[in-house]
């Protein structure tokens, strides 16, 4: 009698693994750290990692590209929107207390 065997996990979404997916969330954090690093090096240094122009890329690096790009602008505009709430809470503040806040 041959057994059988179940799947160790299985998502919501119906997928299931044999294995610990921690194996593949390993994986795809390695092939992250890669094309953060080449993009990293593009942003730098303009350099892109395969001999070529940039429709001669990969389309994970291009991919990985678009994603931080959008990523990194929409921190940049969180963090301004940040500091511009704080600079005009402390004005209120200061107006409130009858200071000049500068």
């Amino acid at each position: 009698m041959k057994a059988t065997t179940q799947p160790l996990v299985r998502l919501p979404s119906g997928e299931s693994f044999d294995r610990c997916p921690k194996a593949f969330l390993v994986q795809d954090c390695d092939e992250f750290q890669t094309d953060f690093r080449a993009f990293r090096n593009f942003e730098r240094r303009g350099v892109l990692p395969t001999i070529g122009g940039y429709d001669d890329q990969d389309a994970r690096f291009i991919e990985a590209l678009e994603i931080i790009t959008r990523t990194t602008i929409r921190v940049v505009n969180t963090r301004r929107a940040i500091d511009k709430a704080k600079r005009e809470a402390k004005a209120r503040l200061g107006k409130i207390q009858g200071l000049k806040v500068a």
